[in-house]
């Protein structure tokens, strides 16, 4: 099946899982994140690189990868690392 077909069949039932993209772009020192679906990324693993680059980050200055966190850990908000 297409993915753009699977993309819209996934948008008619409400339920979604999500797994979330994080990009780390040297390019403007940002941090994104970026909510993808579950199955389309199991699916279609190659599907998180054609996002990438249709949103305009360059595979030479970034670092990336899919986390079924959707948040990232702070050290002001408790988390301790071992000594």
């Amino acid at each position: 099946m297409p993915l753009l077909t699977k993309i819209k069949l996934n948008m008619k039932t409400n339920e979604k899982e999500y797994v979330y993209l994080w990009v780390l772009d040297f390019n403007d020192n940002q941090v994104y994140k970026y909510n993808i679906d579950k199955k389309i990324h199991e699916d279609y693993p190659e599907h998180c690189e054609e996002y990438m680059e249709s949103l305009g980050h360059e595979f030479s200055n970034i670092q990336w990868m899919v986390s079924p966190y959707d948040e990232a850990l702070d050290e002001n908000c408790g988390w301790q690392v071992a000594d």
